[in-house]
């Protein structure tokens, strides 16, 4: 006769605390052996929403800190897409390169009516220099490598620009609908969402402005506004690495590919952290550019030197033109697919505690130190 086994009743309030107990413990045995992922990504694989106090525990064993770390592995873990209706999907390059007009000019919502209980600090702040330092470019490298800025300075990047009627650029933005506030409070609603679909709100209008700039200095440039991590976060870099291939493969003109994105810092106690400067008299969204480094087999990015000296010299122009508008440049063992040009970059505009306003802004004037930089590297 077979056993019955016996069935044990717990109390109703005992189950959800064993649940996301297991779900945390079962997060931390397995980020070791995925930590080729990103953390976002291994909690959307697991089903994982944590309750209040959770999300800090995890983040605590991850990283040390409850503080969300950056770049792209400071998202939060229950602040995933859900499913949403996304952006313009721009399918055609000839129609995605268009100029639209100027958005810089953004007028602001009123804040939302919520209980106090809901809302959490914003601390705006200069993101000070530090790491490397020569002159205006200060690099953050984590890889263990030697690298001399001056040097990297001097040497000339491997891009050659024709203004001609063949695209040279290629803006895309693997995760799409990370988006901005559209109001100004110094406080942010901790139950609201940092994605969306909105193309007025998301990465899309940062993009418009850097292509705005480009094309006005007569560089032709594609704008990808396809929509890559909604509404599945989990493979974002893997389907956008698909698209660069077939553009790089249809035109092999291309020379840059820049990746935008924002950040995401949040401290223990629930504030973000809003890297904001001021130029010409308005507010603007720092920025970070972020190079990659291979680290042997694991992670094959071997031209890496390529996109460093292009990363230097980008930073160096935007300081000379607007002094403040950098963080450090981030060198860390990583790809972001940037293996796939020798002008390849991840740029984070701001984080999600910038209004859309500044960090708009912030695309104009990063458009029009690109194009002054693009213009020095025209022909052989």
């Amino acid at each position: 006769m077979r056993k019955r086994k016996r069935r044990i009743s717990l109390p109703k309030k005992t189950i959800p605390a064993i649940f996301y107990t297991a779900m945390i413990a079962m997060a931390i045995l397995i980020i070791p052996i995925l930590g080729k992922l990103s953390y976002p990504a291994i909690a959307a694989t697991a089903g994982l929403t944590l309750p209040e106090g959770g999300k800090q525990l995890l983040l605590k064993e991850m990283f040390g800190s409850a503080a969300t770390p950056s770049p792209i592995l400071g998202e939060n873990a229950d602040d995933l897409p859900a499913i949403m209706t996304p952006g313009t999907q721009s399918q055609n390059p000839e129609q995605s390169s268009t100029v639209i007009s100027n958005i810089t000019d953004v007028q602001l919502a009123d804040p939302p009516d919520i209980p106090d209980e809901q809302k959490r600090n914003i601390s705006e702040q200069v993101i000070g220099k530090s790491g490397l330092n020569s002159g205006n470019v200060w690099i953050k490298n984590s890889t263990g490598k030697t690298i001399d800025i001056p040097t990297l300075l001097n040497a000339r990047p491997d891009i050659y620009i024709e203004k001609n009627d063949q695209p040279q650029v290629l803006i895309y933005h693997t995760h799409t609908t990370e988006s901005y506030l559209n109001y100004d409070t110094g406080w942010y609603d901790s139950k609201g969402t940092s994605r969306s679909g909105d193309t007025s709100l998301n990465m899309i209008a940062v993009g418009n402005q850097i292509v705005n700039q480009l094309e006005a200095a007569g560089i032709k440039t594609i704008h990808d506004t396809n929509v890559y991590d909604s509404p599945a976060y989990t493979g974002a870099y893997s389907r956008s690495a698909k698209t660069i291939q077939d553009y790089l493969n249809q035109y092999p003109s291309i020379q840059v590919v820049l990746d935008i994105h924002r950040d995401s810092m949040t401290q223990d106690d629930g504030t973000k952290i809003k890297p904001t400067v001021e130029i010409n008299g308005k507010k603007a969204a720092q920025i970070m550019i972020i190079s990659g480094c291979e680290s042997e087999k694991s992670l094959p990015n071997p031209d890496w030197e390529y996109n460093l000296k292009f990363a230097v010299r980008l930073q160096n122009q935007l300081e000379t033109d607007y002094p403040g508008i950098t963080r450090p440049i981030n060198f860390m063992i990583a790809q972001y697919n940037q293996q796939y040009s020798h002008g390849g970059l991840l740029i984070e505009v701001g984080t999600d505690a910038n209004t859309i306003a500044e960090s708009v802004y912030t695309g104009q004037l990063f458009g029009q130190s690109l194009a002054k930089v693009l213009d020095g590297l025209q022909g052989e």
